[in-house]
Parts: structure tokens; C-alpha cells; sequence
């Protein structure tokens, strides 16, 4: 499967080992992402190194938001898989119950 169509398309299903593939690759990209306009804020200013810039802060919320996007489409897909509703994965947006949403996608599918 294409890395986008695995990561940014809520279209067909994925078995656990794509999903597992998924989102370590979502997250990882994320957090390189994510450091790179720190260490150059950081080189630019070592002396305010505390002092985090508007556009930064704007920046790490923008990739934050691209990996919660990622983590709904391979989810959706997922539970397609195991046959259930792409619905629950309203489950991931209620704090209490993010772990049986996480638990959840370790069930085998429904069509092995």
C-alpha cells in the first residue's frame, strides 16, 4: 500500500501490522518535524532559548493536528477491518475511553 493512500485516505482496510506500520511513520515524521523549527529557533537565539515564537508554537499545533488527521484515517480503516463502524472512532476523542480505543485496534480481523 502507498504511503499516502496508507496515511492520509480513510478509504479500505488494514490489517494490525499497517496500522502498527502507520502510525510509527505518522509519528515519526511528526517529531522531525516538529524539532526542526526549534533547533533553528534555538540557533538563531541560543540566549532566549525559553522564549518559544508565536509562529513555532503555530507550527507545532499544525503537525500535532496532522497526526490526530492521520491517527482517524488509519483508524477508520482498521475498524472497517474488524468489521465494526468507521463511527467508533469517536471513542479517540473522549479522554476516559482513548484506551479501549487503542486496545481496540489489537483484535484480530474479521476476515483473517
Amino acid at each position: 500500500m502507498a504511503l499516502d493512500t496508507l496515511l492520509f485516505s480513510s478509504k479500505g482496510k488494514v490489517k494490525r501490522q499497517e496500522f502498527l506500520i502507520g502510525f510509527v511513520i505518522s509519528i515519526i515524521l511528526t517529531a522531525v518535524l516538529i524539532f526542526i523549527p526549534v533547533l533553528i529557533d534555538y540557533q538563531l537565539d541560543p540566549i532566549a532559548n525559553f522564549n518559544i515564537s508565536i509562529t513555532i508554537i503555530l507550527y507545532i499545533l499544525a503537525f500535532i493536528n496532522s497526526v490526530y488527521s492521520t491517527t482517524i484515517c488509519l483508524g477508520c480503516k482498521r475498524l472497517r477491518d474488524m468489521g465494526l463502524s468507521p463511527w467508533w472512532i469517536i471513542l479517540a476523542f473522549i479522554p476516559l475511553l482513548q484506551l479501549l480505543y487503542f486496545v481496540l485496534f489489537f483484535y484480530p480481523s474479521k476476515n483473517p
